[in-house]
């Protein structure tokens, strides 16, 4: 079972939380695996790219701190 949450303001699908929250797939739900923006063929907005478009600055993704799985 999946819900949509707010995470520093944007909506994510959350099914746990464990350390942070994880998305259905078991991966970070705000960057889905991708927490440096690496993977430019990811399917979907992330959080994680409105994040970055929105020109927020960031080292490695906030939720997870660069610990997708």
């Amino acid at each position: 079972m999946t819900q949509k949450i707010k995470i520093m303001g944007y909506e994510c699908e959350v099914s746990h939380i464990s350390d942070y929250a994880r998305g259905p797939d078991g991966t970070c739900a705000f960057c889905k695996g991708d927490p440096c923006l690496e993977d430019k063929e990811s399917t979907g907005p992330t959080a994680m790219q409105q994040y970055d478009a929105d020109g927020k600055w960031w080292d490695a993704c906030p939720c997870c701190e660069g610990r997708p799985t």
